[in-house]
């Protein structure tokens, strides 16, 4: 599209010869109707119509050139070689166009999906710490509490040692 937009703007802005030599005759044209009706006398009614018409018919319109673009076209339709090739190079960029943003699209995909992948595996790792951080302190938790069961077992023994002697 932005190859084709500035040579479509160059095709509609041309003015060719054939633009030039209809406005000349335009020109002629708007002058000798404008000098015929000049000669046609004032007045109201069918007369005075006709002969403006007359006027008209004598000096018709010219027919307008076609523009650059619609040149362009009958050339197209007159060479369908060119015209196919044209239309395959327009249907090989297109295809090329759409491929490259696709492979694009695919990469920013694979890149999101790579970062989504390093978060999910920090993610794992970070909450994998934080379960061994917890059993380290559960099974230093279930230490202390036996060291501490351990420590009173003994302590009683004694006592109940000391208080047989005692008793002796």
């Amino acid at each position: 599209m932005a190859v084709t937009t500035p040579l479509m703007a160059l095709l509609a802005g041309c003015e060719t010869a054939e633009d030039k030599r209809y406005k000349e005759q335009l020109a002629t044209v708007t002058r000798q109707r404008e000098q015929c009706e000049a000669q046609v006398p004032a007045g109201r009614g069918l007369d005075s119509f006709n002969r403006m018409t007359d006027c008209w018919d004598r000096y018709p319109w010219p027919e307008p050139p076609k523009s650059a673009l619609g040149q362009f076209g009958d050339f197209l339709r007159e060479h369908p070689v060119i015209t196919v090739v044209v239309g395959f190079v327009i249907f090989a960029w297109i295809c090329t166009a759409i491929a490259n943003a696709d492979a694009k699209r695919k990469a920013q995909q694979a890149a999101i999906d790579a970062e989504q992948e390093r978060v999910r595996a920090e993610a794992e790792a970070i909450e994998s710490e934080r379960l061994r951080q917890e059993e380290e302190a559960r099974a230093a938790a279930e230490q202390q509490e036996r060291a501490a069961a351990a420590e009173y077992e003994r302590r009683f023994q004694e006592e109940i040692a000391r208080v047989r002697r005692d008793e002796l």
